[in-house]
């Protein structure tokens, strides 16, 4: 994913161009990648996703579809839930979902 990722086109999406990127963002993604689990981020008000390698096999046929997409639209199924998770995060709210079905 770590080519994947430098190799694409991020000027057409809301995250501009991967050298405009603020520190967080490049911090965040290291550490996704870097993690063996499937972790996906979903940053901004639309919630673009970048993602890992596990993250990758988790989203089966909708990879590579999904990266840099909105959330909203890589997994309509769940748009509700997903703007929920979005919505809340960037009011500073805290979400946990452990045990869920």
């Amino acid at each position: 994913m770590a080519r994947l990722i430098a190799g694409f086109d991020w000027s057409s999406t809301p995250l501009g161009a991967r050298q405009s990127w603020p520190s967080s963002l490049c911090c965040v993604v290291r550490v996704v990648l870097a993690s063996p689990s499937p972790l996906v981020v979903l940053w901004g008000r639309e919630g673009t996703m970048l993602y890992n390698d596990a993250y990758a096999v988790f989203a089966g046929s909708r990879h590579p579809f999904l990266l840099g997409k909105p959330v909203e639209l890589g997994w309509p199924e769940v748009a509700a839930f997903n703007r929920h998770v979005v919505d809340t995060c960037l009011a500073g709210g805290a979400l946990s979902y452990k045990d869920k079905e």
